[in-house]
């Protein structure tokens, strides 16, 4: 008898124990081949069951989509996840999972034109506490495909496809790109360790390759105990980062969309995404990260032109602004003898857009070239809206303006190889 109480006894405290580690700050989130524990589904909407469990689906393919009603592109995808459920049937089960309410996601669900449209008809897991522990992301839409007890993959819901979850059914293991949402990673600290022969306060940067499973982050902290500020990029696209400092050093008044970007260099690809390629792949691929030291106090351009110079360097470009001539959309007076349309005298007062108003639309349609206005005027006009370009140059003349197509000597963003 007294074995037998001591037998029980640690049998208690084991399971003790483990129960505190699931419910203590040790619990480990699950990962790529890991199996899955047989983890409650408290609470299910729009579904025959109110509540489940993962062993419940242990014979299909089950995807967990993490979303909720602030991500446009996740409620965007719930048309593509709800017909491929369609698709799949019974092989599959698609399963949108949410911290949000049964209460806030059903008054959404009554609310969106888009799932109506769609016909969207999927079941909610709803007030998510148990499954977002055990798949910890940064960044939604998260998908974790969990197929015969194990996790199969880790995504983004660009790949989401009919063939994707055929090669998962059939038993074949997939090489896609996998989503790692890294939550130990401390930004607070140095992307790079700072020693003799790295990079000191005021002195060159460090760049590195792209960080898995770490959001895009531009951040600037300061370090009051050694007088530091500390300057970092993380997971940026090249180009765009370039642009992000050359707008502190020379800011300009108009978009600088792919009209206005010259490339010089072998492979245009690594600097500009290309819709063909998954956007995780291609930022796996050719994103960076970036940091320096200076004294705090350093004044923004001067540690814009730091970064530029840094990055010019240390990934052998050039990159700078400068006058290039191009085909470009002019607004011009149609008397040129004066810098104000015909109708400026009229007393009824315009209640449209302003010209600085129309050519930034224009260019930030980025399907025109670069736009210059050269009227001089500053005044609103009657456009509001125009069909396309034809009915804005009509609206245009009504108004004393010319719209043409001619070349100009304007402002160009050039990234050169050296």
């Amino acid at each position: 008898m007294k074995t037998l109480k001591i037998c029980t006894l640690i049998l208690f405290l084991l399971v003790h124990n483990a129960i505190g580690q699931e419910e203590g700050n040790t619990i480990r989130n699950l990962k790529i081949g890991d199996t899955v524990p047989d983890l409650p589904i408290t609470q299910i909407i729009n579904d025959e069951k109110t509540s489940s469990s993962i062993a419940e689906y242990k014979d299909k393919l089950l995807i967990l989509d993490f979303w909720d009603t602030f991500c446009g592109s996740c409620i965007n995808a719930l048309a593509k996840v709800d017909t491929l459920q369609k698709v799949f049937g019974t092989q599959v089960k698609m399963l949108p999972v949410t911290y949000q309410s049964a209460e806030v996601i059903n008054t959404f669900l009554i609310g969106s034109k888009f799932l109506g449209q769609n016909k969207v008809d999927l079941p909610y897991a709803v007030g998510d506490k148990v499954l977002r522990e055990r798949f910890k992301h940064r960044t939604i839409s998260h998908l974790v495909w969990i197929y015969k007890g194990e996790v199969k993959a880790i995504t983004g819901t660009a790949l989401l496809s009919k063939a994707n979850i055929q090669l998962i059914l059939d038993g074949k293991q997939p090489d896609w790109f996998m989503k790692d949402d890294d939550m130990g990673y401390d930004l607070n600290k140095p992307i790079f360790k700072i020693h003799e022969g790295a990079y000191k306060i005021g002195q060159k940067g460090a760049v590195r390759g792209y960080l898995p499973g770490v959001l895009i982050k531009t951040i600037a902290i300061v370090n009051n105990e050694n007088g530091t500020l500390r300057t970092f990029f993380v997971n940026r696209d090249v180009l765009g980062l370039y642009l992000s400092q050359w707008a502190i050093i020379k800011p300009h008044d108009f978009v600088p969309g792919p009209q206005r970007i010259i490339l010089e260099v072998k492979d245009p690809t690594k600097y500009t995404y290309n819709s063909k390629e998954v956007k995780d792949v291609w930022n796996s691929k050719h994103s960076i990260c970036y940091e320096r030291l200076d004294p705090i106090g350093t004044d923004k351009v001067k540690i814009a032109r730091a970064v530029v110079s840094d990055l010019d360097s240390l990934l052998g470009l050039l990159g700078r602004w400068e006058k290039r001539m191009k085909n470009c959309l002019v607004i011009s007076n149609i008397d040129t003898a004066t810098d104000l349309p015909k109708y400026e005298g009229r007393k009824i007062p315009k209640k449209g857009r302003e010209l600085f108003s129309i050519r930034l639309s224009l260019e930030f349609a980025q399907i025109n070239p670069p736009v210059v206005d050269e009227t001089n005027y500053k005044g609103k006009t009657d456009i509001l809206k125009w069909i396309d370009l034809n009915d804005l140059k009509a609206q245009l003349l009504e108004e004393g303006f010319i719209l043409k197509k001619e070349p100009r000597l304007i402002d160009v963003f050039v990234l050169t190889e050296k």
